[in-house]
């Protein structure tokens, strides 16, 4: 499939004051071919600004980048488009969808929620941290299983910079404040509580975060 290409961008809203340090905003990337695609880009350090008020953060897919400024998102939204055929920008698109931002929404009351029979914590680094990494297996009561990438705010900004990665784009990240049983199963339930739209959305078999960022890295950036 050929890639995508962008015409325009634009922050959402425009005419929003953001600092390229730390910052998180919509963004609106404008297609050749007339369409768009609509979502969430913030620096590495805004998980921890989410969970200010809440144990755990989930919604649309973020795109991650060191500096929030025209040059930096411009460079990393342009990646997307040429991933895959614009796979990514299709992925992320989010016109509608709540953003990490803030507490997650309460699903909707027609919403069939799904009943989770067990979640626990796997692969976790470092071994037995509350503060880390770690993939979530999910199973509901279909039997259907999922793998959740997980992390902490602090993990995993310091794993982005120890990177020194530009951008960050791909699986999405289940944060919670602590790595601990209790809180990753009412994380779990609370995403099963809008049916099975964000343990599909973010379900990742088989890899682990440090897998995929460094993955990312070393077909992104590699010298």
């Amino acid at each position: 499939m050929p890639a995508a290409r962008i015409r325009s961008l634009e922050f959402v809203p425009a005419d929003k004051e953001l600092s390229p340090e730390s910052a998180g905003s919509g963004l609106r990337a404008g297609l050749e071919d007339g369409g768009e695609s609509t979502f969430f880009v913030a620096t590495p350090d805004q998980p921890a600004r989410w969970l200010e008020q809440s144990e755990f953060s989930f919604g649309a897919p973020v795109l991650f980048v060191r500096r929030l400024d025209q040059e930096n998102v411009a460079e990393a939204a342009q990646a997307m488009a040429a991933d895959m055929g614009g796979y990514w920008l299709r992925y992320y698109n989010s016109v509608g969808e709540a953003t990490p931002d803030a507490a997650p929404a309460k699903p909707p009351r027609k919403t069939t929620g799904c009943k989770v029979v067990s979640a626990s914590i796997s692969e976790a680094y470092p071994p037995r941290s509350p503060d880390g990494c770690a993939v979530v297996q999910a199973r509901i009561d279909d039997d259907r299983e999922f793998s959740l990438l997980t992390a902490t705010p602090a993990w995993f900004t310091g794993h982005f910079e120890q990177q020194k990665l530009p951008y960050y784009y791909g699986p999405s990240v289940l944060f919670v404040r602590r790595l601990e049983p209790r809180l990753v199963r009412r994380a779990v339930n609370a995403m099963a509580a809008h049916g099975d739209r964000w343990l599909c959305r973010y379900d990742t078999p088989r890899r682990t975060l440090p897998e995929v960022l460094a993955d990312f890295k070393a077909k992104h950036f590699a010298v």
